[in-house]
Order: structure tokens, then sequence, then C-alpha cells
């Protein structure tokens, strides 16, 4: 309940217990990292989705181990949130400045957490 009072919740509640979240499996996160594609560009903590894939049986325990703490925590490592952008030419005269767009590039490990997330929605 939201009391005028202050910004707080007056009751606050566990958000993972109330959405009754089931931690991520080792395996729901080894499959996660065998899909990823290897032609991507790596975020700006510099892992490249090829190091992930290529050693997702090894990285799987650690990796779904630091996603549960996270999601049990309701916190994210900084470095999931920064970007780097960069501009791509969408074709046309290369010199006008509207021809292109921009394309963040996030971390891959923060993505591997947002698709498990998003399956589970």
């Amino acid at each position: 309940m939201y009391t005028s009072d202050s910004n707080a919740l007056a009751h606050p509640m566990d958000t993972v217990t109330a959405m009754n979240w089931a931690p991520f499996t080792i395996g729901e996160v080894a499959l996660e990292l065998h899909r990823l594609k290897i032609h991507q560009s790596p975020g700006p903590d510099g892992v490249h989705p090829l190091i992930l894939r290529e050693l997702a049986d090894e990285l799987a325990l650690p990796l779904c181990s630091l996603l549960n703490l996270s999601i049990t925590q309701g916190r994210l490592p900084q470095q999931w949130n920064d970007a780097d952008i960069v501009s791509l030419p969408r074709g046309g005269d290369r010199s006008d400045p509207g021809n292109y767009r921009p394309v963040s590039n996030t971390s891959v490990v923060g993505k591997v957490m947002e698709r498990l997330v998003g399956a589970r929605l």
C-alpha cells in the first residue's frame, strides 16, 4: 500500500516470491548460451558471444548462480546497463547525417538474462 507520507511502500513485499518465480536452471542457461549468434559485436564489457557459446557448458553453472542471485536481490550488475551507441548507415549519401541510425551494443550476458526472463513471461 502506498502512503502519502513517503515514496516507500507501507508493506514491501518480496517481488520474486510474489511472482512465484522459479530459479533459472543450468540447462536453461546453457541452452541460451548455445543459441548466441557469434557474429554479433561484444558489448561495452568486451565479452564476445563466441567465447560464451564455446564455453557454454563450463559457464552455465556460475552464470546461472549469478542470474538467480540478481533476480532474488532485485539488482543487476551496472555493466549490464551500459551501452555503446554506434551509428550505422541506412544507405544513400553517407555525408548526410539523416542517413544513419543509432544502434546500442549492450552486454551479451545481460541479453542472455533478458531472453531467459522473456521466455518466462
